[in-house]
């Protein structure tokens, strides 16, 4: 539980060495390989969940991981089973024991039902670390393993991590809606930023490497018009040495202050091989030349009604879960941020902090008209280390 809590995803993920086949390992060791290696799929299986995997013979002994890797390709109980026929290991796995990250699925999707799949294996145990929270599986899962003699049991230690490494999953199938995480890093004294553009820099690289990863998580990530002017960021997932997908940007600019102050052509947002971004317009500048030049560059353009220039962000969440995103990361500024929060439309807080008293003139908070922290319920905190700095994850209870 304590290494779950302070260790940062990023270094689970790249830090993962399975053991040696006929090794033997205890259940704790068991538990947790399950979960890191659910991290292998990290950002490529959505919308399903990322899911591991993990056999130990009737001894207890290491027999290998799987790990559900892409979305559409085999889930992490079928991996490892292919795993072990291809290395001639299946029948070390009569009386042994199975971990896996999530509850075994019950249905035929893209590929087969993983617990009838476990049915003939001789598992005399599968150990989860999570209920999976579609309707269609829920228990159902278990049931199936029981059914064919197998004892379905829980890792009570890992309930919490299982539970987050689904998070975005969970909240998806419970409320059909787009999951909402803040990602925002602030001074000791709570600044985040600096009107007029001043480009202060509050934590390190490793906790910009971090926020790298993060983006690897989440299928879009927002920004305000204000922030795109001023930072003219990339929006990518720029993070050597792993597998990363480039999530895709979205611009709230109800009235394309963006391109009136500076030439699409060096807007970053528009580089590389990713897709275009989402750019949120008022509805009134359907027939604008800018957004003609938007859409010719290459946006996607979305118009939607906005009041004193903003928009109500749950028809921007609408608007989003409409074009199959299921997950949003806010990355700026202040009155994005505020506006999402007064709405008590954010699931989760990435927060990064570093030692530093910044103070001085014209500093921002958390947006303006956001008063209301005593009435936003938190949970789940994690304080994971980033070398000089920290990063406090939170699920808020929307």
């Amino acid at each position: 539980m304590l290494r779950w809590q302070n260790q940062p995803d990023d270094e689970r993920l790249t830090s993962f060495r399975p053991p040696q086949v006929g090794e033997k390992i205890s259940p704790e060791q068991a538990c947790w390989l399950a979960l890191d290696a659910a991290l292998q799929g990290f950002g490529f299986v959505a919308p399903n969940p990322p899911v591991g995997a993990v056999a130990v013979d009737a001894n207890h002994c290491f027999l290998g991981f799987g790990a559900h890797l892409k979305y559409g390709e085999a889930h992490a109980e079928q991996a490892l089973l292919k795993k072990l026929d291809d290395e001639g290991l299946r029948p070390r796995l009569k009386h042994g024991k199975m971990y896996v990250s999530l509850e075994p699925c019950s249905f035929v999707g893209k590929t087969p039902a993983c617990a009838l799949l476990l049915k003939d294996t001789g598992l005399a145990e599968v150990v989860i670390g999570a209920n999976d929270p579609n309707p269609r599986v829920d228990g159902k899962g278990r049931a199936l393993l029981t059914a064919a003699g197998i004892t379905a049991t829980d890792f009570p230690a890992a309930k919490a991590a299982a539970a987050e490494l689904i998070d975005v999953f969970s909240w998806n199938q419970k409320s059909a809606k787009v999951f909402v995480a803040l990602k925002a890093a602030a001074s000791l004294d709570g600044t985040i930023a600096y009107e007029g553009g001043a480009n202060r820099r509050i934590t390190d690289e490793r906790a910009r490497l971090y926020g790298h990863f993060l983006r690897l998580k989440y299928d879009a990530i927002m920004v305000g018009a204000e922030t795109l002017r001023l930072d003219n960021p990339e929006l990518t997932c720029r993070y050597a040495g792993i597998r990363v997908r480039q999530p895709r940007p979205v611009i709230l600019d109800p009235f394309f202050k963006t391109p009136t102050a500076q030439p699409l052509n060096t807007l970053k947002v528009f580089d590389g091989e990713k897709a275009g971004p989402i750019w949120f317009a008022d509805s009134s500048r359907r027939d604008d030349e800018k957004a003609k030049a938007l859409a010719a560059r290459g946006a996607h353009l979305v118009f939607i009604p906005s009041t004193a220039g903003n928009f109500d962000p749950a028809a921007v969440l609408a608007e989003l879960s409409a074009l199959n995103i299921s997950s949003v990361l806010l990355e700026g500024g202040a009155g994005l941020y505020g506006s999402f929060l007064n709405a008590n439309l954010v699931n989760k807080l990435h927060l990064f902090q570093a030692p530093t008293i910044l103070g001085g003139p014209g500093r921002l908070g958390w947006g303006d008209g956001f008063t209301a922290m005593t009435e936003v319920t938190a949970s789940g905190a994690r304080v994971s280390p980033l070398d000089r700095n920290w990063v406090i994850e939170v699920a808020f209870k929307t």
